[in-house]
């Protein structure tokens, strides 16, 4: 499986790499989002290039173009005054992160926004109600709207982008789907915001098309900004969305040495582009967890996942004092939900039985935090609904040790800690970035 996971990647480089000649010019393959993580276009040609057999059109590929149809994409409140700022900050937030005072908390770059007043927080919002107060430092691009009144919107971009069926089936279904559409909403309502004189330009990155088009407005306006991204996630087992293109950013900063590998070695960065800083998001110090079950955004098994749950609960350790963690944004997934219900029903016909004192936490389907937890000393299980995309392989991890204990079940162990995550320590903060 090593040497597989190892040859998709390249197919997937070469697969980019391929919408590079003028044909696709100006675009080129800025607008792809080759993410195993999500249903979406950008999985659908993902399972293709890796040969998986459950190609599910619908599930990756129409729900994702629908999926627009909720995207307003627009800025909502700009309270931004007639000044100039050094730097501005694109990141993700929710009604959550802001305080009473108006100001916002940076869970990626682990800092509060009016700690740096000359910096401009350009929120991408994914709430419905937008906050009260908001500081003068910080723009509310708002994604999710009323799908009645963004039809005309998205039906407008689909239209216009019907001429890229011509450049092959592939390149069109990249640009319309719902990812691609967000990047276009957001620059065509920032290119005021846009105009300032930057100096910088921050990310926590992900390679997702918006990312990609901002650094392209940039560059083709304001050559002069730098353009950094940060890599605020525990790494992914295969991290397709991370291979370099012309469209990433001018530097990226890493947090241990086996990511440096795998974005040197295996997704084709420049090792003049890569900065290692120990991790701005993930600290040394957090609280304990119980022994605890964790299920993904997108649950696509659940027969799969309950058979698993047997065989662990059977061979390896009993699950009657584990709790179940659903993922923040499945809280009303029904799948989710009903299989939430079933491992609950199961968990009530196992006897129960005290727990020695180590932790054991089981993670299903893809999680950077399977990574974050075996740097912080617990016994980590994995049940793979996909071993292909989740797997943890040696020839992209250097510090990993796995063992199949069942059919697509793993656990794992750490050669050596720090390589994967080099947590932050008390001086560690974002002017580690912005001093490099």
């Amino acid at each position: 499986m090593n040497n597989k996971v190892f040859e998709n990647i390249n197919r997937t480089k070469n697969y980019i790499d391929s919408f590079l000649s003028k044909k696709y010019s100006p675009k080129f393959n800025s607008n792809f989002y080759l993410a195993s993580t999500s249903n979406s276009v950008g999985n659908y040609f993902l399972k293709k290039i890796f040969k998986v057999n459950e190609k599910n059109f619908f599930k990756n590929v129409f729900l994702d173009i629908i999926y627009g149809l909720k995207i307003s994409g627009k800025i909502e409140k700009n309270n931004m005054p007639d000044k100039e700022f050094s730097k501005i900050i694109f990141s993700w937030g929710f009604k959550k992160n802001f305080n009473e005072d108006g100001s916002f908390n940076d869970k990626y770059f682990n800092i509060n926004s009016s700690s740096k007043k000359n910096f401009l927080w350009f929120i991408i919002y994914m709430d419905k109600k937008i906050p009260d107060k908001i500081d003068n430092n910080i723009i509310i691009f708002k994604v999710y709207g009323n799908p009645f009144f963004n039809f005309f919107s998205w039906l407008k971009f689909i239209f216009v982008n019907l001429r890229f069926l011509i450049k092959g089936v592939d390149f069109f279904l990249h640009n319309i789907s719902s990812y691609n559409f967000l990047s276009k909403r957001l620059i065509a309502s920032s290119k005021e915001t846009f105009s300032k004189n930057y100096n910088e330009i921050l990310f926590p990155y992900e390679g997702q098309p918006f990312q990609n088009e901002i650094i392209k407005y940039f560059r083709f306006n304001y050559n002069k900004v730098k353009i950094t991204g940060y890599i605020h996630s525990p790494p992914l087992a295969v991290p397709t969305n991370l291979i370099y293109k012309n469209s990433c950013p001018d530097k990226i900063f890493l947090n241990g040495s086996d990511q440096r590998f795998c974005f040197e070695n295996i997704l084709g960065w420049p090792s003049n582009k890569i900065v290692m800083i120990p991790s701005l998001r993930f600290k040394e110090k957090v609280s304990d967890l119980n022994n605890s079950i964790f299920l993904p955004n997108v649950v696509n098994s659940p027969n799969k996942i309950l058979n698993s749950l047997f065989f662990i609960n059977d061979k390896i350790v009993k699950l009657s004092n584990f709790e179940i963690k659903n993922h923040p944004a499945s809280s009303r997934n029904k799948v989710n939900l009903k299989l939430i219900e079933k491992i609950n029903f199961f968990f009530n016909t196992i006897e129960k039985k005290s727990m020695n004192k180590s932790k054991k936490l089981i993670f299903i389907g893809n999680s950077g935090a399977i990574i974050e937890f075996l740097e912080r000393g617990y016994d980590v299980i994995q049940i793979c609904e996909n071993s292909l995309f989740e797997y943890y392989s040696n020839n992209i991890w250097k510090s990993i040790e796995s063992e199949e204990i069942g059919k697509d079940i793993f656990t794992y162990k750490l050669k050596e800690k720090g390589n994967l995550i080099c947590f932050g320590k008390g001086g560690t903060n974002i002017d580690t970035i912005l001093n490099n």
